[in-house]
């Protein structure tokens, strides 16, 4: 996963 933001953000950015 890049970055070391939460799950929930890289699940946002994933689902837009």
């Amino acid at each position: 996963m890049k970055g070391g933001r939460s799950k929930a953000d890289t699940a946002k950015k994933a689902d837009n």
